[in-house]
């Protein structure tokens, strides 16, 4: 190498060092701004027949949020059920839909006493960046736990800033397959005979969220009612293949 290569490398070097140093000194660390949590008692009997109708007056503020109900009969909701109280609760939040905010966790959990009755628990979370109408570059977080055997339904929302980071959502045709269905694929791989090792006393979740570099994974996961995990599989969320990851 020439003292002129060899100069102009370390000039290189330098001038990678010194905008990396400047980048770290400007960009400041994005902190949370602001949070609220909210609480709303419902009833699982008739909420989603009078969200259809378009009455909103069902979710009711509890104080009380220490002191949680044992849960009690399961619930025969779907995925549609869930996300059309996540939908209402949102839009009471916000004021807006979702429309413009990236789904980026899900996890939908059962029963294995009863797979097929429904699912019992989900829990979301969706995220917006905000460019600047707000007076600068924001992130939102709009965080749910949607419990009907407790008759409980949660809203978190939070907003941090300055962000600069990119919200890798999961893609919406990945989330058009019935959750149960992903489900069904982990009880035929293995699933069924974790399930008769404790006699059916034992929960499934399925969890999804985006991977930079594997795409979007279903993580379905098999526990004893004590929380010990009894075996899980990954399945891929386009080709739906078992640990294709």
């Amino acid at each position: 190498m020439t003292t002129s290569l060899r100069l102009r490398v370390k000039f290189a070097l330098v001038a990678v060092m010194v905008f990396a140093l400047i980048t770290a000194c400007t960009f400041e660390a994005e902190k949370l701004i602001s949070s609220e949590g909210i609480a709303y008692s419902i009833d699982p009997d008739t909420i989603l027949d009078a969200l259809e109708i378009g009455d909103r007056n069902v979710f009711l503020p509890r104080e009380d949020i220490g002191n949680l109900p044992q849960p009690g009969e399961m619930v025969g909701w779907n995925q549609e059920d869930y996300l059309l109280v996540v939908e209402t609760l949102h839009e009471l939040a916000w004021g807006e839909t979702l429309e413009e905010w990236d789904l980026t966790y899900l996890s939908a959990y059962w029963l294995c006493n009863d797979l097929e009755i429904g699912i019992q628990n989900v829990n979301l979370l969706y995220q917006k960046i905000d460019d600047g109408s707000r007076g600068g570059v924001a992130r939102f977080e709009s965080d749910f736990n949607i419990d009907p055997r407790r008759s409980l339904a949660e809203i978190y929302m939070a907003e941090y800033g300055p962000s600069y980071a990119e919200i890798l959502g999961v893609d919406p045709s990945q989330l058009e397959v019935v959750w149960f269905d992903i489900v069904n694929i982990a009880e035929m791989n293995g699933g069924v005979r974790l399930r008769a090792t404790v006699q059916d006393e034992c929960t499934v979740d399925a969890t999804i969220r985006s991977d930079v570099s594997r795409g979007a994974i279903w993580e379905v996961t098999y526990r004893t009612y004590g929380g010990a995990q009894l075996g899980n599989f990954l399945i891929n969320a386009v080709s739906e293949k078992v640990n294709d990851n």
